[in-house]
């Protein structure tokens, strides 16, 4: 198998093991952990609290509106309690997309 052949097979297998699923963006909180948690409601039949990358977590401040460097500086329990009210704040028919 070449290189090229390998790294496609990577790619697939990857792909595979993504999930894409919409949630109303008030239904989706934040723990004191700093973990995106998805409603048990969905695909999920309980709550999945999942870790936030940089790159996601830069995504969530932008939607929300809040400073990313302000964000980081702050502890995990108040990292949630600011994600979870300007989460909270957005309009009632709003979804996301959470991969």
């Amino acid at each position: 198998m070449s290189r090229l052949d390998s790294l496609i097979d990577t790619a697939q297998q990857y792909d595979q093991q993504k999930l894409d699923q919409q949630q109303p963006a008030q239904a989706v909180h934040y723990n004191g952990r700093g973990e995106l948690v998805l409603p048990g409601d969905g695909l999920f039949t309980n709550e999945l609290a999942l870790p936030l990358t940089n790159w996601a977590r830069q995504q969530v401040c932008g939607r929300l509106k809040i400073p990313y460097k302000y964000l980081t500086r702050c502890p995990g329990p108040l990292q949630a309690a600011n994600l979870n009210h300007w989460q909270g704040r957005l309009p009632a028919g709003k979804r996301w997309l959470i991969r």
